[in-house]
């Protein structure tokens, strides 16, 4: 009797915690798919938007980069996001602004020849960097 209402209880706590995680992943979605949806209301007719996510892992948080380009591929405006569960901070990534998506395209394609050709396996990039290279790619 005692070992079927501790498996209860288990069962409980684990359904729980389950309903608690999906609340927090659920308000995690909607926040980034607000500050999505209103960078593209700003920018979306005028100019390309690029989105970048990179998902965090147990050393470090999740990172977000929304990057609008002109049709010279230079970035007018720039939001990044990071964090971890339900905590987020967001705000203008102002060291993107102004930056040739060509040229950092270019860049990256360079490196990534000499890496090959000096045979060193791939540098782990930081969770912004990968962001922000998914979302030049997108562009």
């Amino acid at each position: 009797m005692w070992m079927k209402i501790a498996v209860a209880f288990v069962m409980v706590i684990a359904i729980l915690a389950f309903i608690g995680y999906s609340y927090m992943i659920k308000q995690q979605s909607d926040e980034v798919r607000k500050l999505y949806a209103d960078f593209r209301e700003t920018y979306g007719k005028d100019y390309q938007i690029g989105f970048g996510l990179c998902k965090g892992t147990v050393f470090n948080k999740e990172y977000i980069v929304i990057l609008a380009a002109d049709k010279d591929k230079k970035v007018i405006d720039a939001v990044s996001a990071e964090g971890a569960g339900m905590e987020w901070s967001h705000g203008t990534a102002s060291e993107y602004i102004g930056m040739d998506i060509a040229k950092y395209k270019t860049e990256q394609e360079e490196m990534k020849k000499k890496q090959t050709l000096y045979e060193k396996g791939e540098q782990e990039m930081t969770p912004k960097e990968k962001a922000l290279t998914m979302a030049v790619k997108n562009i």
